[in-house]
């Protein structure tokens, strides 16, 4: 007996986030920076990511985020390093993980990290 599954972008992300959510989702991040060779395949995510959060909505409503474009010439992998509001650091390999795949996860963590804040009563945007 064979089965065949078609993939679908459900099967990836089960979860979609309007741009609303994504903009106040990402008030959580302090810094994403992008370091990478250009000229390496494998920074396509990468060069990806920073076209994608270089957009005027995340520049106006994340003014506090600061998007660092790291480019460089020599052949190690491309990185990008997520900062968030409360020091948390994560760093995923270019070549491991897609744009989407990125945000994605960083939708995920700003969400749950949001919540101590909002059960406090804080405001995201009188945050430092």
């Amino acid at each position: 007996f064979h089965s065949t599954h078609i993939h679908s972008a459900s099967d990836k992300m089960p979860l979609k986030f309007n741009k609303d959510m994504s903009n106040y989702l990402f008030k959580m991040v302090r810094t994403v920076k992008c370091s990478f060779n250009p000229w390496d395949v494998r920074s396509t995510s990468c060069r990806e990511l920073y076209r994608q959060l270089e957009a005027p909505r995340y520049q106006e409503h994340c003014p506090k985020m600061k998007l660092i474009w790291d480019q460089h010439d020599f052949l190690r992998a491309p990185v990008v390093t997520v900062k968030y509001l409360d020091g948390t650091e994560v760093v995923y390999k270019g070549e491991e993980h897609t744009a989407e795949a990125i945000i994605f996860d960083t939708h995920v963590r700003a969400s749950a990290m949001r919540v101590p804040y909002e059960v406090d009563g804080k405001n995201i945007d009188d945050l430092p």
